[in-house]
This record gives structure tokens, C-alpha cells and sequence, in this order.
């Protein structure tokens, strides 16, 4: 399980993400611990109609659209500062 502080990293970066792809600041972030087969595999966050899950193991993040299509996987967490840039 990584530590709180990279999870809390994780947590803004995933946040700031979603509010650049149209979540406002008027949206809630939700967050869901992800458990598979009894082990702690990620977590999900939810900010208006957008989602993204972390998968912890992969350090793999899937971002879906408001219809709850697949819109991205970002391979490295540390890339969305770089795709977050590109979307202004």
C-alpha cells in the first residue's frame, strides 16, 4: 500500500486533472478505496459526471468521460502534469 503522502499527491494531482477536463470547482471530489481479491489494488475518484481510477500496482491511471467511456489512461501518474499543461 503506498504511503498517505503519495496518496495525498495522487489525490491532488487526479483532482486538478478532472477540473481541467470541465469538473468544476463546485464539485465534490469522491474518493473509493478499491479492493480486489481481499488486497488494496487502488482507488476511484468521482468530481461531477468524471471519473478516474488509480490502479496502485501499475501506477496506471484510467480517466472516463461523462458517459463513463474510457477517454484516457495516463501510464504514470507523474505524466499528468505534462497532459495537464496540454489542455489549456
Amino acid at each position: 500500500m503506498p504511503s498517505s503522502k503519495t496518496t495525498e499527491v495522487v489525490r491532488q494531482r487526479v483532482e486538478d486533472y478532472l477540473r481541467s477536463r470541465g469538473a468544476t470547482a463546485d464539485d465534490h471530489l469522491e474518493e473509493t478505496i478499491l479492493i480486489r481479491d481481499g488486497f488494496y489494488c487502488g482507488r476511484r475518484f468521482t468530481v461531477g459526471e468524471l471519473q478516474a481510477v488509480w490502479f496502485v500496482e501499475e501506477d496506471q491511471l484510467k480517466v472516463f468521460d461523462a458517459d463513463g467511456a474510457l477517454a484516457e489512461v495516463i501510464e504514470k501518474i507523474s505524466a499528468i502534469d505534462n497532459l495537464r499543461s496540454n489542455a489549456a
